[in-house]
C-alpha cells in the first residue's frame, strides 16, 4: 500500500476510535518533516480530554492506531497524531526547559536530574543538549518512563556522593576513577553520548 492508502486506514481506525471515546472531531492529513511518517490532526472542540496528563492519552492514542495499521498492512509507515498543536507546544517547553537545566548543571557545577518521561520527551531533551560541549546527558532508571541527568563534562560523581567536598576550589580528579562522560567509548572531542 502507497502512503496515502496507509493514512486513509488510519483515517478510519483513528475516527473510530474517537466515536468510541465519544468525541466529536475531524481528522486531516498534516505535512511531516520526515517523508517517511504519516501526521494526522486531530480538529476537535479544542478540549485536553485528548490530549491527556503530558500527552498521556494523546500517545495511547497514536499507539493505538499504529498498531491497527499494523495488523492490516504489513510494513505500515508510523503515524503521528496531533491535536491542537499539542506536540509542537511540548517539544518548544522540553527545549526550554533542556537548556535552563543544562545552563543551571554547568553554573552549579552538579548533575541535574530531571523527571520521568516518555521516549519521545527524553528524545527531545537529548537532541537540545547534544551540541552543549560543556554537558552530557542519559537517561536512567527503568522502564518506560526513564529520567533524564544532565552531567557538567567535568564531573563524574553525583551531588549525594560529594558530601561536604568544597565545590568552589582546589577539586582535583582523581586519576585512577573512569574517564569523564564524554571522553568515554571512544567519542572524538566535542561529541555527546546519549545513552
Amino acid at each position: 500500500m502507497d502512503l496515502q492508502d496507509q493514512a486513509r486506514e488510519a483515517t478510519i481506525f483513528l475516527e473510530r476510535l474517537l466515536e468510541l471515546m465519544g468525541e466529536k472531531a475531524t481528522i486531516e492529513q498534516a505535512e511531516s518533516d520526515d517523508p517517511e511518517t504519516l501526521e494526522l490532526n486531530i480538529r476537535g472542540d479544542g478540549s485536553g480530554i485528548l490530549i491527556g496528563r503530558h500527552g498521556q492519552t494523546l500517545d495511547a492514542i497514536e499507539y493505538m492506531v499504529n498498531r491497527l495499521l499494523a495488523r492490516k498492512i504489513k510494513d505500515a509507515a508510523p503515524i503521528s497524531i496531533d491535536t491542537e498543536s499539542y506536540r509542537a507546544r511540548r517539544r518548544r517547553l522540553l527545549q526550554r526547559m533542556a537548556l535552563s537545566k543544562g545552563e543551571q548543571a554547568k553554573r552549579e557545577h552538579v548533575a541535574v536530574i530531571l523527571e520521568p518521561m516518555p521516549p519521545r520527551d527524553r528524545r527531545i531533551v537529548h537532541l537540545a543538549l547534544k551540541d552543549d560541549p560543556m554537558i552530557a546527558t542519559r537517561s536512567t532508571g527503568d522502564g518506560f518512563m526513564r529520567a533524564i541527568e544532565i552531567v557538567p563534562v567535568d564531573e563524574r560523581r553525583n551531588p549525594s556522593e560529594r558530601g561536604g567536598e568544597n565545590r568552589g576550589r582546589g577539586r582535583e580528579r582523581d586519576q585512577d576513577k573512569a574517564p569523564p562522560i564524554g571522553e568515554q567509548g571512544g567519542f572524538k572531542h566535542g561529541q555527546k553520548r546519549i545513552v
